[in-house]
């Protein structure tokens, strides 16, 4: 049975056997728990650490099956967010990661053609990864896309969130997955579904950046089919 968790700060400090890492702040919180900006005291890299709650533990272990299959990629080539370790402290569950900048959903502008196309391009090569390990991200849309700098002007991004990402031949029929406005077809109908399900997500993130906002509806799946 998981320790009862503690109430977490800003200057607390998480311990994993290889280090600690101090809060700085919070920059994500979800139904899973929190995700902190934190330094790792052994190099005073910047990190962001994903602090699970006890109820989702058995979540964490279905990211972490999926995040050491994607460990054998190149996180960098292939535009993927790279994770550090796991660890558990005071009945929490932590993923540490690299800190990236701004996800695409809060960029909160419109982006001409030149922009959108290395984006594109980074995205392509993000599923080629996922197709070559037989992953399936399930849930891409602009929050779960983040820009490395957004100061630099190459639009340098990576993709994140694993937390319901599966492997291909795990893919169930009839399964609720991808956020509403960005699910495709497959899924709206019940249908047998592949990893095409995440071009899907990519086509409609792309538009959302051109648009500076969804393609289609966001609030009711009748409505968007």
């Amino acid at each position: 049975m998981a320790a009862t968790a503690h109430p977490l700060m800003v200057g607390h400090a998480l311990h994993s056997p290889s280090t600690r890492y101090t809060i700085l702040e919070f920059i994500g919180e979800g139904t899973f728990g929190k995700v902190a900006k934190c330094r790792a005291h052994n190099s005073s890299k910047l990190v962001a650490v994903k602090i699970l709650k006890s109820q989702y533990f058995q979540n964490v272990e279905d990211e972490l099956s999926v995040l050491k299959t994607i460990s054998s990629l190149n996180a960098d080539h292939f535009n993927l967010v790279t994770f550090y370790e796991q660890f558990e402290y005071l009945g929490y569950k932590c993923l540490v990661f690299e800190l990236l900048d701004v996800d695409l959903l809060n960029l909160v502008r419109s982006l001409n053609i030149n922009s959108i196309r290395p984006i594109a391009k980074q995205l392509m090569v993000a599923l080629q990864g996922l197709k070559a390990v037989k992953i399936i991200h399930n849930d891409i849309k602009p929050d779960n896309i983040m820009m490395v700098n957004i100061d630099d002007s190459s639009f340098s991004v990576k993709l994140i969130d694993f937390g319901v990402a599966s492997p291909i031949s795990e893919a169930m029929t009839g399964t609720i997955i991808q956020a509403i406005g960005f699910r495709a077809p497959e899924i709206c109908l019940g249908l047998p579904y592949s990893g095409a399900i995440d071009m899907w997500g990519v086509g409609c993130t792309l538009a959302f950046l051109f648009l500076n906002g969804s393609l289609f509806p966001v609030e009711c799946e009748y409505l968007m089919v």
